[in-house]
């Protein structure tokens, strides 16, 4: 900087702020021009921002506005977007815009709009709309209604497509063959894909209509019907367009091979020969064709690989390119790969055979790869490893960061492109090789750089799968910001529903890593509820349930200080959350879970002031207070809650089933009470045939689950202990003695019976 720089006075505000609004503009422009729409919204909203500051300043003719043609730019790029984003700021920028637009401006919007609606997956809302312009009498480009016939062609919407017809016939706007060839394009895909022909007499109609509209027939309707007959395999009414067609061209000047217009019905043309032809016979006719000033060009060569169908080969490619005089783009190498891919057994080699051919001559881009990639991660094909898909992928990236291209951000199969590999990283979970979170955390970098998100559908599907690539909970969190931050508007309370149940039972296998510090979860607790979404008791549940079933038993001692602290965090804040009442259900698992952790007082607190006071007690409940007394042997509270137990069963006020009275035997038998609970089982339960009295409160029968749990614990006594207690089981209990020694014989064989997953688990 010089002095006279350091003493010169900046520019004043005024002057500043049309300085800013002109680099402004220039940003935007130069977004449009390189068609970088991840960086259009924040170059838009700048421009707004600036503006909105020169008019502190400047009267409203002293700012410079987008040009129309600017204007139709902006507008043009953001409808060519699948991103519901870009489809919002198209709509932002009409806004601003006004209705003060020339009318060819205006009519632009108009077609952006419809063309964004399509691409966004809203045909319906599409067709709403264009009926909506054609009752205001608003100018529209007629060539619309084509449009969205297609859009709905491609969605597979039959009804959708007669509808846009319907409101065609009926629309006040001039009328144009377009869309009447779109229709019968459509026409003849339905009854290709149902294997079927088209209705002839509908076909007819169609075209008498066209000519009742003082229409010609085209030579765009002429390829519609060539190809149309030929793809449902009606070829001797394709033939017979074949030789109208030929008919019309030395008749017609309209029809003029050398006429660029006219290229979609002679690449038809050419398709058509090779399809009933040999390659011989489709290079002389080529040939022919150029005679009369037909020039070629992409489009050409692939019509020419879709004729020769499971043909084609690297070899044709180049004879039909040597033949046009044309070089094959990434069009006709894609249908390539994909006529390899078709071939078994040896078609995935076929076809990276092709694509390491095409590289050699083209670039890679999102059509040639895109079934490659989607046929390599495809779950048949789960005894490959995922390398060659990511390194193709990677290929891809790599020539988009070196030529400074932006089709992956813009390609409508890009998203789709991303979500087929994330698929397949998650489902490789379960193959034998684990992919890397890093690899993962890369795509989905990836796709946020390109302003690339995901759906709902595809979130509750991926969460999952992704969360579960990790090794630590911690990373775990790091992968789920990642995702979030794609698109946090597309987390519905579903998607935080798995990540929640992801976070809470997944398991890590290092030191430190196996339980979910409560406050991690409690981070996404946090993010779904600022996104307006309640929290329920299934929240609360999944976490206490992760604790639990961290702990096995028998409770050891120490207290496993760790999870219990973790226990104790979770249920403070449930204490402090009037939004959630908490079950009986719930109220179990979280006073298991303290029994499981050590601390007993905690387990018996929840049983006294949460479930007994409240009188929401159910049949887990008793079991797990049962078991947790057992466990931690307390003897005088086991008999006390037992006591109090059976005084309300005799009153009427609950009732106790089988499970009840299997955890108090095992109970009493942790307590070494093996005496009492013999008797328990011999006298107080019995059988139908030693208990004569039978009356709501008398416990259940005795069963072998009970007599094993005897039993086992009586193992510890000597051996005449053991044989009179089995003698006393023969005498008093028969029935359920053969019972038991049945149940013994299938477990040494290893034979699975109901009667041991009905059995408490310790």
């Amino acid at each position: 900087m010089s002095l006279m720089d350091f003493f010169r006075a900046p520019p004043s505000p005024s002057k500043a702020s049309l300085l800013a609004l002109q680099e402004a503009r220039q940003a935007l422009l130069q977004a449009v021009k390189n068609r970088q729409l991840p960086r259009l919204q924040g170059a838009y909203s700048n421009l707004m921002r600036r503006k909105e500051l020169a008019r502190c300043y400047h009267s409203p003719d002293m700012i410079d506005e987008l040009s129309p043609d600017d204007m139709v730019s902006i507008l043009q790029l953001l409808s060519s977007s699948s991103r519901l984003s870009d489809h919002s700021l198209l709509k932002k920028v009409m806004e601003d815009a006004g209705t003060t637009l020339p009318p060819e401006v205006q009519i632009a919007q108009r077609g952006a709009m419809l063309q964004s609606l399509i691409n966004t997956q809203q045909q319906r809302a599409a067709l709403a709309y264009l009926a909506d312009l054609d009752s205001k009498g608003v100018e529209y480009n007629p060539n619309l209604w084509a449009i969205l016939v297609s859009g709905f062609q491609e969605i597979g919407d039959m009804e959708g497509v007669h509808q846009t017809m319907a409101h065609y016939r009926s629309s006040k706007g001039k009328r144009i063959v377009e869309p009447y060839a779109t229709y019968l394009e459509a026409l003849f895909d339905a009854a290709n894909s149902k294997g079927g022909t088209p209705d002839e007499e509908e076909i007819s109609a169609l075209l008498n209509e066209v000519e009742s509209a003082g229409l010609e027939v085209t030579p765009l309707l002429w390829s519609k019907l060539l190809l149309g007959y030929m793809k449902c395999n009606m070829l001797e009414e394709a033939h017979r367009i074949d030789r109208l067609i030929e008919k019309e061209h030395k008749s017609d000047g309209s029809f003029s091979p050398a006429n660029p217009e006219n290229n979609p019905l002679w690449n038809a043309y050419i398709r058509f020969h090779r399809h009933v032809g040999s390659l011989a016979e489709t290079q002389e006719m080529a040939k022919a064709l150029k005679l009369h000033g037909f020039l070629p060009n992409e489009a050409s060569i692939s019509s020419w690989i879709q004729g020769a169908g499971s043909e084609a080969s690297i070899s044709e490619l180049y004879e039909a390119e040597g033949c046009l005089g044309v070089q094959a783009d990434s069009a006709s190498w894609g249908l390539l790969v994909d006529v390899a891919l078709r071939k078994e057994p040896s078609g995935v080699d076929e076809a990276l055979t092709v694509y390491r051919e095409a590289l050699k001559s083209i670039p890679p881009t999102v059509p040639l790869i895109f079934n490659l990639i989607e046929y390599l991660c495809q779950p048949t094909q789960s005894h490959r490893t995922l390398n060659p898909p990511l390194e193709i992928y990677t290929e891809l990236v790599t020539e988009e960061q070196n030529s400074k291209a932006t089709t992956l951000s813009l390609h409508p199969l890009s998203t789709r492109l991303y979500t087929t590999l994330l698929h397949a990283l998650g489902d490789s979970l379960s193959r034998v090789r684990r992919p890397k979170a890093g690899v993962i955390m890369s795509i989905i970098g990836d796709m946020k750089d390109r302003s690339l998100y995901l759906e709902d559908h595809d979130l509750r599907s991926l969460v999952p799968q992704l969360l579960s690539s990790v090794k630590s909970h911690e990373a775990l969190m790091d992968m789920y910001r990642v995702i979030r931050s794609l698109n946090p508007a597309a987390f519905s309370a579903e998607v935080y529903a798995e990540v929640l149940r992801t976070a809470a039972f997944s398991s890590f296998p290092f030191p430190g890593a196996r339980t979910i510090p409560f406050k991690l979860y409690f981070q996404i607790v946090q993010d779904m509820v600022d996104r307006g979404y309640p929290i329920t008791m299934t929240v609360y549940q999944n976490l206490f349930q992760h604790y639990r079933g961290k702990l096995v038993v028998p409770v050891t001692h120490p207290v496993n200080s760790s999870i219990l602290a973790n226990i104790r965090g979770a249920h403070s804040l449930l204490r402090l959350d009037a939004s959630v009442t908490p079950s009986s259900q719930l109220f179990n698992i979280i006073m298991d879970a303290y029994s499981r952790a050590g601390d007993f007082e905690a387990a018996l607190s929840i049983w006294k002031n949460d479930l007994w006071s409240s009188r929401i007690t159910d049949q887990r409940s008793i079991s797990i207070i049962l078991d947790s007394c057992g466990w931690h042997r307390e003897k005088r509270l086991a008999f006390k809650i037992w006591s109090e137990l059976r005084a309300n069963e005799a009153k009427g006020r609950l009732s106790m089933d089988m499970k009840c009275w299997e955890s108090w035997i095992e109970c009493l038998c942790r307590l070494g009470c093996i005496e009492e609970a013999k008797r328990t089982v011999l006298e107080e339960m019995g059988s139908p045939q030693s208990r004569r009295q039978v009356e709501a409160s008398n416990p259940p029968f005795a069963n072998a689950v009970v007599v094993d749990t005897l039993l086992t614990f009586a193992r510890g006594k000597s051996s005449a202990e053991q044989e009179s207690l089995i003698v006393s089981i023969k005498q008093r209990l028969p029935d359920v003695y053969i019972e038991w020694t049945e149940l013994s014989l299938r477990r040494k064989s290893k034979i699975p019976d109901a009667l041991d997953s009905t059995r408490q688990s310790p």
